[in-house]
């Protein structure tokens, strides 16, 4: 299958999923693809704009569920509470 046809077949969601892994790369090459008139600007952006809000979705709540949350925190104020005494220390 010639490269225009894949191109065409299979371009945007191409770009949606490798704007999940890293955007700025696969936007660059979705931008050539349109402006060589393989594929349509604004779906371009569209598909760009869904893989990367999802992609950022994804690996923050990946994060945010696997990280221990800490014992000892620092209040709105920027004060540490009063016995984080080990905290203190290394501050």
């Amino acid at each position: 299958m010639p490269l225009d046809r894949l191109i065409d077949t299979y371009g945007y969601w191409a770009i949606l999923v490798g704007t999940l892994l890293e955007g700025e790369t696969i936007l660059l090459l979705g931008g050539f693809a349109a402006y060589q008139g393989y594929l349509a600007l604004p779906w371009v952006i569209l598909a760009a704009f869904i893989g990367a809000f999802c992609g950022d979705q994804l690996f923050f709540r990946g994060m945010h569920l696997t990280q221990v949350t800490p014992t000892y925190s620092i209040d709105g104020y920027g004060r540490l509470p009063a016995n984080a005494d080990g905290i203190r220390t290394k501050i």
